[in-house]
């Protein structure tokens, strides 16, 4: 049975680029992402706008999927959490190895 980790190690294999210092994998705020784990703070900002623009458009989304009112509000604030939930966790899986 192919376990998770073999699956984002061999999606790392297929994305990565051999001389590139960083992942590059192509999820939206994946470089902010990147240097808030290298330590630079001031990373924060995009990523919080980057989870802005995301719950702009999950609201639209769901405006025109027929939700009103707050529950347009909470399916925008989760779905934008969990997608960035999500890239920090892709981050840190296809990061390069640290000696």
């Amino acid at each position: 049975m192919t376990s998770l980790s073999d699956i984002t190690r061999s999606f790392g294999r297929v994305i990565e680029e051999p001389a590139a210092e960083k992942c590059r994998i192509g999820l939206p705020s994946s470089s902010s992402v990147e240097n808030l784990f290298d330590g630079d703070m001031s990373a924060l900002l995009p990523v919080a706008a980057s989870m802005v623009g995301r719950g702009a458009l999950i609201g639209v989304g769901a405006y025109a999927a027929g939700l009103r009112g707050g529950d347009v509000a909470r399916a925008a604030v989760g779905g934008a959490v969990v997608i960035e939930a999500f890239v920090v966790a892709w981050v840190a899986l296809n990061r390069p190895r640290q000696a």
